[in-house]
């Protein structure tokens, strides 16, 4: 059986256990970008659609949308920004 000296066996064990934290933060950081990737594009797509149905008052003229074409026409302002 070796004899390490007590400081040396000390550093190492303190090594491994700095090594694990690290693994479960990189695991941590690769499930949060997985999910931010998911909602950047939902903040993306969400305010064009949102957008393209309040710009569809040009087109139709039907004053029972104006509730829905007000609505619709503030989100975009809102989520972009």
């Amino acid at each position: 059986m070796d004899l390490m000296d007590p400081r040396a066996q000390e550093i190492i064990d303190e090594c491994k256990r700095q090594e694990e934290s690290c693994l479960y933060t990189s695991t941590a950081l690769f499930s949060w970008q997985k999910e931010t990737r998911k909602l950047r594009i939902v903040f993306i797509v969400v305010p064009i659609i949102c957008g393209s149905f309040a710009s569809a008052r040009i087109l139709v003229r039907d004053p029972s949308y104006d509730w829905a074409v007000a609505i619709l026409d503030l989100a975009p302002e809102k989520w972009s920004s």
